[in-house]
């Protein structure tokens, strides 16, 4: 729901906020490669707590949400 502002539902980046804000989509190749690896998920959590564009994305969610979020953000990469 969070995420989904900008990387959309299918992980496109293709919202208007998504394009505005230079979202990237899940699905380019050389991030899809990092997010598909074995550590995908700790990439995930990493880049949300470390962005500044997604400082208030880590106000609004515990790290078990994270956790979740970055699991489901690499089922996203996956998915052609």
């Amino acid at each position: 729901k969070v995420c989904a502002g900008c990387h959309g539902e299918t992980g496109n980046a293709d919202t208007k906020k998504g394009k505005a804000q230079k979202a990237k989509s899940y699905h380019e190749a050389k991030l899809n490669a990092k997010l598909t690896a074995a550590d995908g998920e700790a990439i995930v959590i990493k880049n949300v707590r470390e962005n500044k564009k997604h400082k208030n994305v880590t106000k609004k969610v515990t790290d078990e949400e994270l956790a979740a979020i970055a699991a489901y953000v690499k089922v996203l990469a996956a998915t052609p």
